[in-house]
């Protein structure tokens, strides 16, 4: 869907040719809209202006029923400075049925971040191989007992991607796949954390520097918040940031910054349509 600024409704941006739980959305070098099937294993371009069809630009190359080490659940979509698309996938499939399951990590069906290259985003190359750029990384003590990643987002010096897990926390690495840093996103303070955690951004102008991530308290109505960490301090034991809940966020999986005004935390709006949130059912 497509809104203004004010949250008035344009009409809609893409639909169909498969298009099932568009979990994640980017706007391509080559000017495409590319938005990630959740459902179907794929990622589909979209003109970004008529909302038409262009093409599959990469899928699970099994219709669905998922690859070993190949786009399995994709959900968050992050192009790089450099022309790569980086894509954040669950690591699930559909079965005969069509429902959808969770393969062991020993069939090859893992959480991981992968990635298609300059010449794979330009079509010179097949995307039927992504790189993986990080492979399913080890639970977090604040984790529901399994790893979701989820959202994407560079550094404001594009030197380190920061990855969201559903399940809770976000881990910081650098442009070779390497883990730098955790920062626990536990806003609830429970064993095992009681909040799922959607996607993440960096503010704009004053709070560029300030990384927000949107989460909700599954043992709270689903309430959601949003999760500040000034200048991207925090650790790995225990969230010390800052949070905005509001009753009438429930379920919120995206955010978005926008401009910022003076009625909004640290830069970050949060009406429904300056928010960017996407409203998901239960994803496991």
């Amino acid at each position: 869907m497509k809104f203004s600024p004010g949250g008035e409704f344009l009409g809609v941006a893409a639909v169909g040719n498969g298009l099932a739980r568009p979990y994640g959305n980017v706007f391509g070098p080559d000017g495409l809209l590319y938005v990630s099937s959740f459902r179907t294993n794929q990622i589909l371009r979209f003109n970004a202006q008529t909302g038409e069809f262009v093409d599959v630009f990469a899928s699970d190359n099994n219709n669905g029923f998922g690859m070993r080490g190949g786009l399995n659940g994709p959900n968050g979509l992050l192009f790089g400075p450099d022309g790569s698309l980086y894509v954040a996938i669950e690591g699930t499939a559909n079965d005969a049925a069509g429902n959808l399951v969770f393969p062991n990590e020993q069939n090859g069906f893992k959480s991981q971040v992968l990635r298609y290259g300059p010449e794979q985003v330009k079509g010179l190359v097949p995307t039927t191989t992504p790189e993986v750029f990080i492979d399913q990384p080890t639970l977090l003590a604040e984790s529901f007992g399994f790893v979701s990643l989820l959202g994407l987002a560079f550094a404001p010096d594009e030197q380190s991607i920061f990855v969201s897990d559903f399940a809770g926390g976000i881990r910081e690495y650098d442009l070779a796949g390497n883990l730098l840093n955790v920062l626990s996103t536990n806003y609830t303070g429970t064993s095992p954390s009681n909040n799922f955690i959607g996607s993440l951004t960096f503010g704009v102008g004053s709070t560029a520097n300030n990384l927000y991530v949107i989460g909700f308290d599954f043992a709270n109505e689903n309430i959601g918040s949003v999760l500040e960490f000034g200048e991207v301090q925090g650790n790995s034991a225990s969230f010390v940031g800052r949070t905005f809940t509001n009753r009438s966020l429930r379920r919120p999986i995206g955010v978005a910054a926008a401009v910022p005004e003076p009625s909004t935390i640290a830069g970050v709006s949060l009406g429904l349509g300056a928010l960017g949130a996407r409203w998901v059912r239960k994803r496991r």
